[in-house]
């Protein structure tokens, strides 16, 4: 080949080189499911945390995320990030804590009355949360809320803990305050195991039964303690029919990511990760606490709202204390409760 050639050749590669998309030359993608769907609240702000990603890596990493429940439920999720199925997963506070058993004691009901107290008690704890994350081989990467957390329910109200004892409650998988409740016995009895995403059909009246050969099915439930944002952007909210205005407690969440798929990034991909993750934990803050005051004002003008008296006020802190001595005592490091106590006084 003579020398003219040669440099034609040379000059070619690097033209085309040049002239590919930079999204093309992506080097990196980081996986990240959650069962948020993805034209929720949460499931838009997130987008946007990837498309940032994107845009600042110059297309060098990219966030891939997998909405609505499509990689499990938040058992599954937890498991594939441990087992490196999945990079990362943005889970509520249930997830959270089968890595970080601490982290958990944030969502204690009826200790937090606001979210300012709420994030005193995160800064409490972020040091001893993060050690437990630690141990679990993964990085928190950002914090986030899921709003404030409330008693719904179909086919009858709920005033106080005897009411709730006559309904249909459910534990989501690896409910670490309900299951230290259940498991103690108490006047309840053990309620059944539900998804996220089998709730929608539980709730559902007047469900047909499996056939004899099916074996177990969802179980009917009637009650939800949830924020009034997931009720609404779950679709569970035409299912129930009455509110309890009074907080039960402020939910949490967060970005979790495996730590050593964080430590392999580039220095740079490792540092706009984990920044941009932050920015989207606060924006996502601010934005469901927003949805969330205006989910709540909306299905209380829709729902039958149920007052609480003196005595059954009562009968709930009490019911609250129960479930916090029973979580402290099975808790590996007790002061963290002591702390978020602290932080809601």
């Amino acid at each position: 080949m003579r020398f003219c050639d040669r440099v034609l050749v040379v000059l070619g590669f690097f033209v085309a080189v040049l002239v590919v998309p930079r999204e093309a030359l992506a080097i990196d993608e980081i996986r990240v499911g959650t069962l948020a769907p993805r034209d929720s609240v949460w499931g838009k702000t997130l987008a946007a945390w990837a498309a940032s990603v994107q845009q600042e890596s110059g297309g060098q990493l990219k966030v891939s995320l997998y909405f609505g429940g499509s990689q499990g439920d938040e058992p599954e999720l937890v498991q594939k990030v441990r087992d490196k199925t999945m990079d990362g997963a943005a889970l509520s506070g249930t997830g959270l804590a089968a890595f970080s058993r601490d982290v958990a004691a944030l969502e204690l009901p009826c200790v937090l009355p606001s979210y300012s107290r709420l994030d005193r008690a995160r800064n409490a704890v972020r040091a001893k949360v993060a050690e437990g994350f630690d141990r679990s081989g993964v990085r928190l990467l950002a914090e986030g809320d899921t709003g404030t957390m409330r008693l719904f329910s179909r086919e009858a109200e709920v005033k106080s803990p005897k009411d709730l004892a006559r309904m249909k409650p459910f534990l989501r998988p690896d409910d670490l305050l309900a299951k230290s409740y259940f498991d103690g016995g108490s006047l309840f009895p053990r309620p059944p195991v539900v998804t996220v995403a089998q709730v929608l059909g539980a709730l559902m009246p007047n469900r047909p039964a499996p056939p004899p050969d099916a074996g177990p099915g969802v179980p009917h439930v009637n009650v939800v303690f949830a924020s009034s944002l997931a009720v609404t952007e779950l679709k569970w909210s035409d299912m129930l029919d009455y509110v309890t205005p009074q907080p039960v407690a402020f939910g949490i969440g967060g970005i979790v990511i495996h730590a050593g798929r964080l430590d392999g990034l580039p220095p740079e991909a490792r540092a706009i990760l984990k920044r941009t993750a932050e920015a989207t934990g606060s924006l996502l803050s601010q934005r469901v606490r927003a949805a969330d005051d205006l989910a709540f004002a909306k299905l209380r003008s829709e729902k039958k709202n149920v007052d609480l008296t003196d005595e059954t006020r009562a009968e709930w802190v009490a019911l609250c204390q129960n479930i916090r001595d029973r979580f402290k005592a099975r808790s590996p490091h007790p002061e963290v409760v002591d702390m978020v106590v602290a932080a809601g006084q």
